[in-house]
């Protein structure tokens, strides 16, 4: 049970993590493209 909770929680703080970077890097993309198109 406990373990299980454990995984939990560290799957749930993987995919906040990638969720973020994939995130930032679309920002990232998404203004390099704006300076490429103005």
């Amino acid at each position: 049970m406990f373990i299980n909770f454990v995984i939990n929680v560290i799957n749930v703080n993987i995919r906040n993590i990638i969720i973020k970077t994939i995130i930032k890097y679309n920002n990232n993309y998404f203004f390099f493209y704006k300076k490429i198109i103005s």
